[in-house]
């Protein structure tokens, strides 16, 4: 029996992550969370370990982590109101799990494309040998986190997984993309194309758990994405088709007319103490290019997509309907 060990478990990929973990054989799993949820109320109900935790109790995360044979590191901040509050959660928080983890625990860390910063060019995706470049107080935190994890790692074992922009069921940044589209808009920021690479989450849940369980952990960085890339217009025109929506008006957004936007995003932000979807710093990873990154090293191991974009977009139109989000 393994006994795994997953953080950030009331979060979007983290919810998915524990749905497929609680099915696998020879599993024994604890969650550990901050608050009660009714879904985790309903794991703990079918033999789910749930433990009220702040990441910052280094005593109590020592006692539960005896015997652990992988830990998978979800939780983490992505909007936050300042630079400090960011790295105290995405940096901080790792280095009190690292702390708490007896050597010989595989250490699984779910990063983001962010460190790497965006590709040069939409021909040359980043890869797992490129220099980090991360742009954002987010990037920069997560490169950190790595850094810390690596460290460790010189006497342990760990795994660090890079996914690219996620979507799917339950997500809710890039499902502002389908509401636009339902109320018959197609927004892009800038007059140039951009590029983005993007997965669907069950094929980023599939890959943490291979990466996990399958391959033999070598303190390695994987990028994860799916084979597709593609621009916000094409996004916009998939979710179009999967929602049966007809005559979308395209609607580009100057650069420049983000900022204002951005302004007044953050003094509510400020006023309210709640971190802004639209921030200067969100306008700093809109404002790019070309976020691709290269799933070729992850497919090595023996991982491949299942979904293509039309077939994750259907999936995720149908659950939103479902669940009254659309």
């Amino acid at each position: 029996m393994k006994k795994v060990i997953v953080t950030g478990a009331t979060g979007f990929i983290g919810s998915h992550l524990v749905s497929k973990l609680v099915k696998m054989q020879g599993v024994s799993l604890t969650v550990l969370t901050r608050r009660m949820t009714k879904d985790l109320a309903t794991l703990e109900k079918s033999g789910v370990e749930v433990v009220l935790c702040e990441l910052s109790d280094v005593h109590l995360m020592k006692n539960r982590f005896r015997g652990v044979d992988c830990l998978i590191h979800l939780a983490g901040a992505t909007k936050t109101l300042t630079e400090k509050e960011m790295f105290e959660v995405n940096a901080g928080y790792t280095e009190n799990l690292l702390k708490s983890c007896e050597l010989g625990t595989h250490f699984v860390l779910v990063s983001s494309q962010a460190v790497a910063g965006p590709a040069k060019s939409k021909d040359k995706p980043v890869t797992e040998s490129d220099l980090p470049n991360p742009l954002t107080w987010y990037g920069k935190s997560k490169l950190e986190a790595e850094n810390e994890v690596k460290e460790w790692g010189k006497s342990s074992i760990f795994t660090i997984v890079r996914p690219c922009s996620v979507y799917g069921p339950g997500e809710r940044d890039i499902f502002s993309y389908f509401k636009l589209v339902k109320s018959g808009l197609s927004l892009t920021v800038g007059f140039k194309e951009k590029r983005l690479s993007i997965i669907y989450v069950d094929d980023l849940v599939n890959a943490i758990l291979h990466l996990a369980f399958n391959v033999k952990p070598s303190g390695t960085t994987y990028f994860a994405s799916g084979d597709e890339d593609c621009s916000w217009k094409e996004f916009s025109a998939t979710v179009s088709e999967a929602m049966g929506k007809k005559g979308v008006i395209p609607v580009k957004l100057p650069e420049f007319a983000s900022l204002p936007v951005a302004l007044v995003s953050e003094f509510i932000a400020k006023m309210t103490e709640k971190a802004a979807l639209l921030s200067f710093q969100k306008i700093i990873e809109l404002r790019q290019d070309y976020w691709l990154c290269s799933n070729a090293l992850l497919k090595s191991t023996g991982w491949k997509p299942e979904y293509t974009l039309q077939k994750g977009v259907d999936e995720s139109v149908r659950w939103y309907r479902l669940n009254g989000w659309l």
